[in-house]
C-alpha cells in the first residue's frame, strides 16, 4: 500500500502551482487603432494611495464553510518617468485581520511582519507593462525568510521531516533567478496595471488572446485563454470601466499539475500523491477596473481568482480602492 502524501504537505505544492501562476499580461494584435486610448499620464513625484482588502471565501455543498479578511494601506508612487517609461514604487502598509483569532496566530504574525513595509521597486515601458524589478536582490532576501517560514510552521504543524526536506528545494528553486523572483513578486502589480496602456477598438467589444502562464516550478506553462473588455466610457468624466476574464485550460491545467508534482519531488515515489488524489479543477480569474482616463490611474478595481473542484469551491477576491488626498 503506498504512503499518501499528507494535505499540508499537498497543499504547499498546490498553492505553489495555482496561485502564485502569474497572470498574463494580455497582449492582443488589434490590427487598427481603436477609439478609447488609456495612457500613463504619470509624473515623478505623483503618490496614490489605496486601500487594499484580501478576501478567501470557501464554501463546500452550497454553503461558505470558511472566509476571512485582510486590509491595509498600500502606497504606488512614480520615481522615475520618461520616453521609455517609469519606476513605480509599490509599498504595501500595515495589516488588519477581521478575526481576532487569526491575527493572534503566532505563525500570521510573523507572515505579516514580512509583508508590512515590503518595497517594490516596479520598472514598466512608456505603456505601464511591467519590465522587471529594479530592487530583485532584496525580494530574493524575503523570498529566503518566506520559506523559513513556511517550512517551520509545518514542522511545527507535525509534517515528516522527510517530506519537509523534498518540498524545501522547489520552493528556493522558485526564488532562484531573477526572472523567477519577478514571477512571484509583481502578481498583485500586473493586475493592477493590466488595463493601462492599451488602445480600446470600441466599447463592449472583447480584445480576446491566447496566452501561456509560467509555471513556477519549471515545469510546462499553463495554457490560458483571456478577453479585455472596454464595458463603457464617459470622456467628459474622464472615466471608463474595463473588464478582464482569464481561464486556463482545466484538463491541460490538472495534467500539468500532475507532471510538474512528479518531475519536481524527488524519489520515493510514495511522497507523490496518488492520482485520484489530484481532483480536476476550474480555475477563473476575473476583474473589473474603474479608470481616471485623464491620468491613467486605477480608481477602483476587484479581482476574484475561483478554483472550483469536486470537493467545493475556493474565492480569493482582492480590491484595491484609491483614497482621497488628504487636504
Amino acid at each position: 500500500m503506498r504512503y499518501r502524501t499528507p494535505r499540508s504537505a499537498l497543499v504547499i505544492a498546490y498553492v505553489t502551482l495555482l496561485v502564485l501562476a502569474r497572470t498574463s499580461t494580455g497582449q492582443t494584435d488589434d490590427g487598427k487603432a481603436g477609439e478609447v486610448s488609456i495612457q500613463p499620464q504619470w509624473k515623478v513625484g505623483d503618490k496614490q494611495r489605496y486601500e487594499r482588502v484580501k478576501t478567501r471565501r470557501r464554501t463546500s455543498g452550497g454553503k461558505v464553510t470558511a472566509k476571512g479578511s485582510a486590509r491595509g494601506p498600500v502606497d504606488v508612487s512614480v520615481v522615475e518617468a520618461g520616453e521609455e517609461g517609469f519606476l513605480v514604487r509599490w509599498r504595501m502598509g500595515k495589516i488588519t485581520l477581521d478575526d481576532p483569532k487569526v491575527a493572534a496566530n503566532s505563525n500570521v504574525h510573523a507572515v505579516n511582519r514580512l509583508i508590512e513595509g515590503l518595497t517594490i521597486d516596479i520598472e514598466l515601458d512608456n505603456e505601464a507593462t511591467i519590465t522587471g524589478l529594479r530592487n530583485w536582490a532584496e525580494m530574493k532576501a524575503t523570498g529566503a525568510k518566506l520559506i523559513d517560514h513556511v517550512i517551520e510552521s509545518q514542522r511545527t504543524a507535525g509534517v515528516d521531516a522527510k517530506i519537509l526536506a523534498s518540498v524545501r528545494p522547489p520552493l528556493e528553486a522558485m526564488f532562484s533567478t531573477k526572472e523567477r523572483i519577478e514571477q512571484s513578486f509583481t502578481k498583485e502589480p500586473l493586475t493592477f496595471f493590466l488595463p493601462i496602456g492599451r488602445v480600446y477598438p470600441k466599447v463592449g467589444k472583447p480584445m480576446e488572446y491566447d496566452d501561456l502562464l509560467p509555471n513556477p516550478l519549471e515545469g510546462p506553462p499553463f495554457p490560458c485563454k483571456g478577453a479585455i473588455t472596454l464595458t463603457s466610457y464617459e470622456p467628459a468624466k474622464g472615466r471608463a470601466v474595463v473588464a478582464w476574464t482569464q481561464t486556463p485550460d482545466p484538463k491541460e491545467t490538472d495534467r500539468i499539475i500532475s507532471e510538474t508534482l512528479k518531475l519536481t519531488f524527488p524519489r520515493p515515489a510514495q511522497f507523490l500523491p496518488e492520482a485520484d488524489e489530484l481532483k480536476p479543477s476550474t480555475i477563473v480569474d476575473r476583474a473589473e477596473f474603474v479608470i481616471d482616463t485623464k491620468t491613467g490611474w486605477i480608481e477602483q478595481y476587484t479581482y476574484t481568482r475561483s478554483m472550483t473542484t469536486e470537493d467545493g469551491s475556493m474565492e480569493d477576491i482582492l480590491s484595491m480602492t484609491r483614497q482621497p488626498k488628504p487636504r
